[in-house]
């Protein structure tokens, strides 16, 4: 269960996806109601972004 990013309170699933590379979950806090998204990644793809994400900041931290 993820909590809440309003209160931290927990929260339960309204309605979850699926397809190759991604899970989608929409998600609602059990106090005050407040819902989100989720994305979750799934293999190779996660790889994928954590490298571009590692080499976007190593550029960030070179030009600045």
């Amino acid at each position: 269960m993820k909590p809440c990013p309003k209160c931290h309170n927990t929260s339960h699933v309204l309605d979850s996806r699926q397809n190759n590379e991604h899970t989608y979950r929409r998600r609602e806090c059990n106090k005050c109601a407040h819902a989100w998204t989720t994305y979750e990644i799934h293999g190779d793809e996660f790889d994928k972004i954590s490298k571009y994400n590692n080499l976007r900041n190593l550029l960030k931290e070179h030009i600045q």
